[in-house]
């Protein structure tokens, strides 16, 4: 009897604490997210610091130094917010990392910031290959042509 209330006891001191796990969807493919946000780049994370908003509790305000940009604003440096924990699907960023964002739209009243999370196609960058090679190439989406377009004039024979 001593062993079983050993075993509870312990079961219950090892779940104690224990935070719910971030849920979400897996993300759409490069395309589909690309469309659904309001900035898409590749960066190096610089700093990374507490930002509390009143209502939300607490966020990470990540500054990115940007490498390359494919939506959103064309700037060399931007500000981002994500949740401050895996639990509320905040995206783990380190000061040196660096990172593909997705990001969407985030409102407060004293700032607008984008956000992203980990229910975003946001990664490492060493673990994006495959979505930097879709975002550099572009891709036919139901009949629109998105990516970079170079003009090429051919004189027409007379």
């Amino acid at each position: 009897m001593r062993l079983v209330g050993t075993v509870v006891s312990v079961l219950f001191i090892c779940t104690a604490g224990k935070s719910q796990a971030c849920s979400c969807e897996p993300p759409p493919p490069p395309h589909e997210a690309l469309e659904q946000s309001v900035a898409v780049f590749s960066g190096t994370v610089m700093d990374v610091e507490d930002w509390d908003t009143a209502n939300d509790g607490l966020f990470w305000k990540i500054t990115l130094s940007v490498s390359e940009t494919w939506t959103g604003p064309e700037v060399r440096e931007i500000a981002i917010v994500t949740a401050s924990d895996g639990a509320r699907c905040g995206y783990p960023f380190d000061v040196g990392g660096e990172y593909l964002v997705y990001a969407h739209g985030y409102r407060t009243e004293d700032e607008r910031l984008p956000a992203t999370g980990l229910c975003t196609r946001t990664r490492l960058l060493e673990e994006a290959e495959a979505d930097l090679e879709d975002l550099r190439r572009g891709t036919l989406v139901g009949g629109i042509l998105w990516g970079r377009l170079k003009a090429v004039m051919i004189p027409l024979p007379r």
